[in-house]
């Protein structure tokens, strides 16, 4: 399963994960959006990209959102977390 998707997908996802990860997550993607207008392509993998690295840093926000998207995913279509360190 790719991690990439939709900006409009992260935006519905961190809507029901906890307020400080959705937060995090809507500003990122105003700022990429404003950065790239209209480039849904290019939004997804620097979202993809900001996620993957914060994750491997350890940020709260984004641990959250892997472990809440991992959860779900598992459930549908396979391991996000697997995507996320490469395997």
């Amino acid at each position: 399963m790719s991690i990439h998707a939709n900006p409009n997908d992260h935006s519905a996802w961190a809507a029901q994960c906890l307020p400080r990860t959705s937060s995090k997550i809507n500003a990122l993607l105003q700022h990429l959006g404003e950065e790239h207008p209209g480039d849904e392509d290019v939004i997804s993998q620097e979202f993809d990209d900001a996620l993957h690295s914060a994750w491997v840093d350890g940020e709260s926000w984004a641990v959250d959102y892997v472990a809440w998207r991992t959860t779900y995913t598992d459930l549908v279509d396979g391991p996000l977390e697997g995507d996320m360190i490469g395997l």
